[in-house]
């Protein structure tokens, strides 16, 4: 019997590595894995009239690449008729010329009344913005698939004709209201000159044109943009978010605003020192208070890793027109995506320990000479989707997210230094990664 259920075993794992690793029959290709989304709808009744205008049933639909509005059909009201239109991205098939199509509901039925070749091959990104009262715009970002070029281009729509009302090139963009008269405005930021500077354009409506009105430049180069998010600060109702990486792997964030007609950085105007960090994390409002706080990085002394790599405090700042000013310090597991703020009297005398196989940070009290003393808390991150074997019950689950599940032990010590349960756990925050 032992003999039978082997020889199956054996013939089960041979069918098995037939199966994958034959070259015919089913295709597990990249291609073949990815499937466009499913069409509501309303979609394909404007698929529909789409193949009608193109004269042919051969298109494929072009997504933005980011953005909030990220389907190949986005719905407004771009000519301030008080119904929405439909613009829509598609290319001929076998072609590689992109072009927008614009629909209009006559009747419970979808027309096409524009249609016209896009700028470049890819579309980045697609917002709609009110840059004069009453007349809306459209802001489409493209990129040339060869020189991988940006593109920031503005249109207007009136008459069924879409027109061209600024266009320039770009690294990386924000439409919202700067200058605080109620209309947007356009913040293009360029990519890194030959002498190490990037500058900032402010796009404003000036009459019935938009121009530049103002031209800054960051503290430091911008080798790359991670995010530009508007939001304040102490003194300063409308500001930007800059986070950007260095050219030399280091990050930071810079601050813009708009005063006395001109467009300023704050720390280039203060000469204040940038905060720097050594991990790609973003200003974001940490802490969920309604501002936007700014991480600066520094070693963390004494700290042990089986790799040896660097462990760093996070200290995050909040910003106000006159400087910035710390609020509170963590160490971040950006792996597995939880924050553990440290108290004033952690911040300098404890030591972090990472330990892979258990997937476990440890805190420890450290003594003079960067020895290690007692165990101040244990964190565990445990994927509840996979087998692990039962560990010791002084463990207590404090945080669930997607298939992370968050531990802690808190040992019972004479140290100083000795948080409670509720202490602990209060300090412990589950972030995105």
């Amino acid at each position: 019997m032992r003999m039978k259920i082997k020889n199956l075993l054996v013939l089960a794992v041979a069918a098995m590595m037939f199966f994958l690793s034959s070259c015919s029959g089913m295709d597990f290709g990249i291609e073949a894995l990815i499937l466009p989304p499913k069409l509501t709808n309303e979609q394909s009744e404007l698929y529909t009239a789409l193949e009608t205008a193109a004269g042919t049933e051969n298109l494929r639909l072009r997504y933005p690449k980011s953005g909030y509005n990220n389907s190949a059909f986005s719905f407004y009201d771009i000519d301030n008729d008080g119904h929405k239109e439909a613009i829509v991205f598609y290319s001929i098939q076998d072609e590689t010329d992109t072009r927008i199509n614009i629909l209009k509901n006559a009747g419970n039925k979808w027309i096409s009344v524009y249609d016209a070749r896009g700028k470049e091959e890819v579309v980045v990104s697609v917002e709609f913005a009110e840059f004069t009262e009453g007349k809306t715009s459209i802001v489409i970002g493209w990129q040339n698939t060869i020189s991988g070029n940006n593109i920031f281009t503005v249109y207007g729509f009136a008459g069924n004709t879409l027109s061209e009302e600024f266009s320039t090139s770009y690294e990386a963009s924000a439409v919202c209201d700067l200058t605080g008269d109620g209309c947007d405005d356009a913040v293009i930021f360029s990519s890194i000159d030959e002498s190490g500077e990037t500058s900032i354009r402010l796009v404003s409506s000036q009459g019935d044109e938009l121009r530049v009105i103002s031209e800054e430049k960051l503290s430091i180069g911008a080798a790359e943009y991670l995010s530009v998010k508007n939001g304040s600060a102490a003194g300063i109702e409308n500001a930007l978010y800059v986070d950007y990486k260095i050219a030399d792997e280091s990050y930071s964030t810079d601050i813009l605003y708009f005063e006395n007609n001109k467009l300023k950085s704050l720390f280039a105007l203060k000469g204040e020192e940038l905060p720097i960090r050594y991990e790609a994390l973003l200003s974001e409002d940490i802490d969920n208070d309604g501002v936007i706080e700014i991480p600066y990085q520094t070693a963390m002394e004494g700290a042990q890793t089986e790799e040896e790599e660097i462990t760093y405090l996070t200290t995050y700042y909040e910003a106000s027109k006159l400087s910035i000013y710390p609020k509170f310090t963590a160490v971040i597991n950006i792996r597995d995506g939880y924050m553990y703020k440290l108290s004033a009297d952690w911040v300098d005398s404890v030591v972090l320990i990472k330990s892979s196989y258990d997937n476990e940070w440890s805190f420890c009290e450290l003594l003079d000479n960067n020895i290690v003393g007692m165990e101040l808390l244990r964190i565990r991150t445990v994927n509840k989707n996979t087998y692990h074997d039962k560990f010791d019950e002084t463990y207590r689950l404090i945080a669930e997210k997607g298939v992370n599940q968050y531990y802690i032990f808190v040992p019972s010590t004479e140290s100083e230094l000795q948080k409670t349960f509720v202490e602990c756990k209060n300090n412990f925050s589950v972030i995105d990664k």
